[in-house]
């Protein structure tokens, strides 16, 4: 893998890849494919510890939280008083990080996993 003059990552005449994460455009074909073609905007490196399965949940679970954050403070230019539930989930653990970000108030619930939520900002 090399760097790219654009910014990006690129492989050129590599057969070592890694293995990523990436946004595909439903126009340019479908993301269950052994090789896909995506936007170097839209990929990032896949933690060896992550299985593919988990890895492509993440763009989904990110963008989920981030629908709904951004439609709860679309209309307010301070911070808001934000709850979220299940914080330890998926789309949880993303909208406190994002929400944090924005510099709101995060209350958060969760089950089991304190340890976990606790290092992403939940108190």
């Amino acid at each position: 893998m090399k760097h790219s003059r654009r910014g990006g990552w690129g492989w050129f005449g590599s057969q070592d890849f890694p293995k990523v994460v990436a946004m595909l455009k439903y126009s340019k074909g479908s993301g269950l494919a052994q090789y896909a073609l995506a936007s170097e905007k839209l990929i990032v490196k896949r933690p060896d510890r992550v299985s593919a399965p988990e890895g492509a949940g993440y763009p989904l679970a990110g963008l989920t939280a981030l629908y709904t954050l951004s439609r709860l403070t679309s209309n307010t230019t301070k911070a808001a008083n934000i709850l979220v539930t299940a914080a330890s989930g998926g789309v949880g653990h993303y909208a406190v990080q994002l929400a944090k970000l924005g510099n709101n108030h995060v209350t958060a619930t969760w089950s089991s996993k304190r340890r976990a939520c606790q290092k992403f900002g939940c108190r």
